[in-house]
């Protein structure tokens, strides 16, 4: 991994604001340091720094949205509800909602509150418009469990190996914000 990185150490990465890694890590212990941590990277991280079941698992999540619409394209001609077909466009809906970098998150997080109330009303996901609500929040759901499970992942592996912090950092996957807010990033050859 150090080879990806390009340094020995990450206090060799430009714009990296601490000494050592053992120093981010005392930091961030301590809460004087965020560590921020680019979803799409976390997530492919897994397959690097978790077990292969980890890596099943993330890999099971992120088809939970596709199989959810493939089976609302199914599911009219299995049980005859033609609601169902709304299911498709729902679970992509909740997919894009729950994106992390969302502005609109209080906006998802309220459809989702109506989309669970509208379940519980309905006591079943093949009634009716039910099934739509259940694509929606199944991928909302899905999505935030597994975007804070892979981040989670990533934050123990950042803290554990400065190698990985280093590449994270110096390809700009990983940021560090100190007390007064200032976020560091690691800076390209050239930049002040």
């Amino acid at each position: 991994m150090w080879s990806r990185a390009g340094v020995r150490r990450i206090a060799d990465v430009r714009g990296f604001p601490f000494p050592s890694h053992d120093a981010l890590k005392e930091a961030v212990m301590k809460r004087e340091t965020q560590l921020g941590i680019e979803y799409a990277a976390a997530r492919d991280l897994v397959r690097v720094t978790k077990s292969p079941a980890a890596g099943a698992l993330i890999l099971a999540m992120a088809w939970v949205t596709p199989l959810l619409a493939l089976a609302s394209l199914a599911l009219p001609f299995i049980s005859g509800n033609w609601w169902a077909l709304g299911g498709a466009p729902s679970s992509f809906l909740g997919q894009f909602l729950a994106n992390p970098y969302n502005p609109a998150k209080p906006l998802t997080k309220a459809m989702l509150a109506a989309t669970l109330l509208h379940l519980i009303v309905a006591q079943s996901v093949l009634h009716g418009a039910a099934w739509i609500s259940f694509c929606f929040a199944a991928s909302v759901v899905n999505l935030w469990i597994l975007n804070r499970l892979a981040w989670k992942w990533a934050h123990a592996g950042v803290l554990q190996s400065e190698a990985l912090a280093a590449l994270l950092f110096k390809t700009r996957n990983l940021h560090i914000r100190d007390r007064s807010g200032t976020i560091h990033d690691a800076q390209a050859v050239g930049e002040a």
